[in-house]
């Protein structure tokens, strides 16, 4: 069962802007507000599934986002009912490399350049409260 709330804040060429907390967003709600994201903002968004099962299923997606940097973040569990962070993986970065995002150091692979894939994945964890493994792993 799902029950989505969708937030977030980020600011654009030095005007912050906040993405108002929806319950149960609409698809053209959340695609209207990631629309506004650009190559010029930094900020935050998060899907979270306020029914999910804890251990068992997956709690929140979030985007961190800095001038056309995007690093997804997937809470979700592994069988074992451990912690697992899935993210996309960005086959052209250089592995073993390390990169800043909002501040905190994240392998390169972890960063992407396409909101479409970030884009692709709130829709998706929206509609079914999960995300496939091809978009993040």
């Amino acid at each position: 069962m799902i029950d989505i709330k969708f937030e977030g804040y980020y600011v654009d060429s030095g005007v912050s802007k906040k993405i108002c907390i929806v319950d149960k967003p609409s698809e053209e709600y959340v695609l209207t507000n990631l629309n506004e994201l650009n190559d010029k903002c930094s900020g935050t968004v998060v899907m979270e599934n306020m029914l999910a099962k804890e251990d068992v299923e997956p709690l929140n997606l979030t985007l961190y986002l800095e001038n056309g940097r995007y690093l997804l973040m997937l809470l979700d569990y592994d069988e074992e009912r451990y912690v697992d962070v899935r993210t996309a993986y960005n086959p052209d970065a250089p592995k073993g490399e390390w990169t800043y995002i909002k501040g905190e150091l994240h392998c390169a692979t972890t960063v992407i350049n396409d909101l479409e894939i970030a884009k692709a994945c709130f829709l998706e964890f929206n509609a079914t409260g999960n995300v496939s493994q091809s978009l993040l792993d």
